[in-house]
């Protein structure tokens, strides 16, 4: 749950199968309790997960985001869109998730913290 925000979701933009979204979406929640777990700042962007040295999504259940954009734009195109799909995405796990979650608004991409319980 995020617990201070009142942003609606927003669908991604890739049409993918309700299966695929559903591992994507385990994918997404895996690898944020997997970050907070071991991080040893508890605040994250979507990049610090799935960007930087972690963008090579291949064998991933994102790769299918990716792959539906990179079907009508080229590479740098493709991986803009599908990044932000991943952040709706993110967003979308962190809202569903029993633990809650503190966002704050950054300039180009939201920063999320998990709160003390």
């Amino acid at each position: 749950m995020i617990s201070n925000s009142n942003k609606r979701i927003i669908k991604i933009s890739a049409q993918v199968s309700e299966n695929d979204l559903e591992l994507m979406k385990i994918y997404v929640l895996g690898a944020v309790h997997g970050f907070t777990a071991v991080a040893e700042q508890k605040s994250f962007t979507v990049r610090d997960i799935f960007g930087k040295g972690n963008r090579d999504w291949h064998k991933t259940p994102l790769q299918k985001i990716y792959e539906y954009h990179a079907e009508n734009s080229p590479h740098k195109e493709a991986a803009e869109k599908a990044a932000q799909d991943v952040g709706k995405l993110l967003r979308k796990v962190l809202t569903d998730d029993k633990y809650k979650y503190v966002e704050e608004f950054g300039n180009r991409e939201c920063t999320y913290h998990r709160a003390s319980q």
